[in-house]
């Protein structure tokens, strides 16, 4: 029962509708209307479809087009590279994509060069407990469970990171989510 209902919360369009509503509030301030905006790890495409309706200009890239939406056609790429030139977007979205990768510098790395800004947002822990937690939700809503990198950092693991890369964190808004967890979205620019 537990696994039919994250079938349908991820793997239909009103699972996937229902989970985009909730982190398009928090979105919508950091991405600009009318400028190339470029979404990392496209997914589902809901998010992307959200941010098309509230007039970003949106492209889409993605290891695999698992978009449930016809009008989200995610560019299909390898994971090691981007094919844009240097700045070609106002704003690069990695919305809880990170953690999912195991070149989590590299595809930061990339992002940078294609973008002005970096909006990245994760699932942080601040105790072993919420650690466990969100490493086991993440794998059940996602339907991730051998494979999954779990590579899912804390706050000062993830600015730390940013440093070492040259970006400097512009704007961090922390927001609780289903009560338990914590959900940080950073606005990165080049140091």
């Amino acid at each position: 029962l537990l696994v039919l209902a994250l079938e349908l919360m991820v793997h239909t369009r009103a699972g996937a509708l229902f989970r985009a509503r909730l982190k398009t509030p928090r979105l919508l301030p950091l991405v600009p209307a009318g400028a190339p905006v470029l979404d990392i790890g496209t997914g589902n495409g809901a998010l992307a479809r959200l941010l098309q309706e509230e007039g970003r200009d949106m492209t889409t890239v993605d290891v695999i087009d698992k978009s449930l939406f016809p009008e989200v056609h995610p560019t299909v790429i390898d994971g090691r590279g981007l094919p844009f030139q240097y700045g070609s977007f106002r704003c690069v979205l990695l919305i809880t994509v990170l953690h999912h990768t195991r070149s989590q510098e590299q595809l930061l790395r990339e992002a940078a060069r294609v973008g002005e800004e970096v909006v990245v947002m994760e699932d942080v822990y601040t105790n072993p407990v919420q650690r466990l937690l969100t490493y086991v939700f993440d794998s059940l809503i996602n339907l991730e469970f051998l494979d999954h990198p779990r590579t899912n950092r804390d706050e000062a693991g993830w600015e730390h990171c940013f440093t070492e890369l040259g970006l400097r964190v512009a704007r961090k808004d922390v927001a609780r989510t289903l009560l338990v967890f914590r959900q940080v979205t950073y606005t990165l620019r080049s140091a």
